[in-house]
């Protein structure tokens, strides 16, 4: 899995002859992070909650 998405991030790399399309594919991939770490943080609240911790 970890090869699979060096080589995909190798490849967008590669095909963005521009910069701003890098960029933007990197803006993309920080929504995507802060997207998982808020439902994370809703789970540990939802966990918190019913003393799952």
């Amino acid at each position: 899995m970890g090869h699979f998405l060096l080589d995909h991030f190798h490849e967008i790399h590669e095909r963005s002859e521009h910069m701003e399309d890098f960029e933007n594919f990197l803006y993309v991939l920080t929504y995507i992070l802060f997207v998982c770490l808020f439902i994370r943080s809703l789970v540990a609240l939802y966990m918190g909650h019913w003393n799952l911790f």
